[in-house]
């Protein structure tokens, strides 16, 4: 018997992708890297703002936390 290995479906299982925007939901922002077009539409129809920083977590939150202390 011959298994083959599957390539990963492009954006990943659709049902996973609900719980986890479920789980989320009460969030006003949400720090990403990167998001595909389908996601952050989701995301904002639930009244969650995704916020691109393409860069290092660490490097993300420093920028995050002096732009909401200079207002």
């Amino acid at each position: 018997m011959s298994l083959e290995k599957q390539p990963p479906r492009c954006g990943g299982d659709p049902n996973l992708k609900e719980e986890t925007i479920e789980l989320i939901s009460d969030c006003d922002i949400l720090l990403v890297s990167q998001i595909g077009p389908g996601a952050q539409k989701k995301l904002i129809n639930r009244g969650v703002r995704p916020l691109i920083m393409p860069v290092f977590i660490e490097d993300a939150l420093e920028k995050l936390y002096s732009v909401l202390q200079n207002g």
